[in-house]
């Protein structure tokens, strides 16, 4: 969190360090900064240099961004956004910050309606960012 600014994500004219779920446009928000730092912090020990992972509901993109950073150029994340402006509009949040080399060099993508264009064969993480954070185990095949 402390590499992705939340300030670039936010609509502008909206305090984006307080701590509350905040409206974004099209029925949905950005959640409260102490649920992206309880999401980050759970998964700190599952999101590893070099991982895939498919972030479903990516909403701004932030903890999308923060993911990638997470897994690094070496690994994949793949957003996926119902909304087709707050897909838009969360590639463009994400240019704005450290994740935006990742961005361009195509390790962090962003998709709108579910589409994803390429196969991905091996996804390591998904996270639903539905009001609910879950991911699978590969070594255990276990959701947690």
């Amino acid at each position: 969190m402390e590499k992705i600014d939340r300030g670039s994500f936010v609509p502008d004219g909206n305090p984006p360090y307080v701590d509350s779920p905040m409206q974004i446009g099209y029925n949905a928000t950005i959640s409260a900064p102490h649920m992206h730092a309880t999401c980050l912090e759970l998964l700190k020990e599952n999101l590893q240099p070099g991982m895939h992972v498919l972030d479903v509901g990516s909403g701004t993109g932030y903890l999308t961004a923060c993911f990638a950073l997470m897994v690094g150029p070496q690994g994949r994340v793949v957003g996926i956004e119902h909304i087709p402006e707050l897909g838009a509009s969360s590639i463009e949040n994400i240019q704005k910050t450290p994740a935006a080399s990742l961005l361009k060099e195509g390790s962090l993508s962003i998709h709108v309606g579910g589409m994803i264009s390429k196969p991905y064969v091996s996804i390591n993480r998904v996270v639903f960012n539905m009001n609910k954070w879950i991911f699978r185990d590969p070594a255990t095949e276990e959701w947690l």
